[in-house]
């Protein structure tokens, strides 16, 4: 009596991800069945594919439980300060500082929907724009000690390394002129925003010509026929 050889692939809550059940029951045909299975070159390919996929998933889990832990350490430290505003976003209600809430206010009198508390490969910043990629920061006076000044100065690096732009305001100088602040914040997103569709206009054209270079043979030769 033969007996067809099984292999169970089962996923567990381990660190590999995936577990390969190593009781096989191998009949008289063991190796023509094996030929092609999960202990054959393709099987194990197909196993490391499937190990990697959920290492990737169990990644992108831990990443996104550490960034919603800290998104909410952050509200509940803005929560807590004096003076704080609860503010409705289309993200959501979020709590910002005074001098947030002022450079907010005055960014949506210009026009501008800048998005609170974008996370940027971990960090958290004030305002974003990311069409632009422009990070907006409101500093207040815990900025100036000189061991978070050192931490954001690094922040400012990765985020700049990562193509994104980041402008500071003191919290004085928001409290005092939060419309200039919004102006200038203003200026900058215009600007880009008419770099990228000047860019992306001049793009267009030359995919065009590339056409237009392409097809310029065969117009000819249609139009010779038609001639004839």
């Amino acid at each position: 009596m033969r007996v067809a050889s099984r292999c169970i692939l089962t996923l567990s809550g381990e660190d590999d991800g995936l577990n390969l059940c190593r009781a096989c029951t191998r009949g008289p045909a063991s190796a023509a069945n094996l030929r092609g299975g999960s202990h054959s070159p393709a099987g194990r390919d197909r196993t490391n594919i499937g190990r990697a996929i959920a290492h990737g998933i169990l990644r992108e889990v831990e990443r996104d439980a550490r960034h919603k832990s800290v998104y909410r350490r952050i509200q509940a430290e803005a929560a807590a300060r004096p003076g704080s505003v609860r503010v409705q976003t289309p993200r959501g209600p979020v709590w910002m500082s005074p001098i947030e809430h002022a450079l907010h206010e005055a960014m949506a009198r210009e026009g501008l929907a800048p998005v609170p508390q974008l996370c940027i490969q971990g960090y958290y910043v004030d305002f974003a724009f990311p069409d632009v990629h422009l990070a907006v920061e409101a500093d207040g006076a815990a900025y100036h000690a000189g061991e978070r000044r050192q931490r954001d100065g690094k922040r400012d690096w990765i985020l700049r390394r990562e193509g994104w732009t980041v402008k500071r305001f003191k919290g004085s100088t928001i409290h005092s002129r939060a419309g200039n602040c919004a102006y200038v914040v203003k200026r900058e997103v215009e600007g880009r925003r008419t770099q990228i569709a000047l860019a992306a206009r001049e793009a267009e054209r030359r995919r065009q010509a590339r056409r237009d270079a392409v097809l310029m043979p065969f117009r000819r030769i249609w139009r010779f026929l038609r001639r004839g």
